[in-house]
């Protein structure tokens, strides 16, 4: 214990004095870039809600089977199908989970509605249909939820 006290102006001489290697570039010192990770990336996945997962494997799915680059859905749409697959949930809090934690914006015109059904001359196919709406709906693209497009 002596010892280490007797360090202690060494030490801090060689805090203050000592050469950076890295130049402050923002308020936090290092930039997003220079501090991500891949086990970043698994923390940050691993955080977010289950919601989210569930929305995030929707699309995925929907992606898959339909072979589009891009989906449009209304909140609506997306509560249907959630409660379709067990999850309970408002369309409130899916709006705010697509705008705070997706930085999505709706918007209000006319959107294609893509639907998989079976065909009527061969029951062992399945056809893409494509349907018109309007009011308003959200844009997900096929980039930012399959990695390897």
């Amino acid at each position: 214990l002596q010892k280490m006290k007797l360090e202690v102006p060494f030490f801090a001489h060689f805090l203050t004095t000592r050469e950076l290697t890295t130049k402050k570039i923002t308020r936090m010192w290092f930039t997003r870039d220079q501090i991500h990770t891949k086990a970043l990336d698994v923390l940050i996945n691993g955080n977010r809600t289950s919601l989210e997962k569930e929305i995030d494997d929707f699309l995925v799915d929907e992606f898959h089977k339909l072979e589009v680059d891009e989906l449009y859905y209304s909140t609506k749409e997306l509560f249907t199908e959630l409660n379709n697959r067990g999850i309970k949930i408002s369309t409130g809090y899916i709006s705010k989970i697509l705008k705070d934690q997706y930085n999505l914006q709706s918007e209000n015109s006319c959107y294609k509605s893509y639907r998989l059904e079976t065909s009527l001359s061969d029951l062992q196919k399945q056809v893409v249909t494509l349907e018109n709406r309007k009011g308003r709906y959200y844009t997900f693209k096929k980039q930012d939820f399959i990695k390897h497009c």
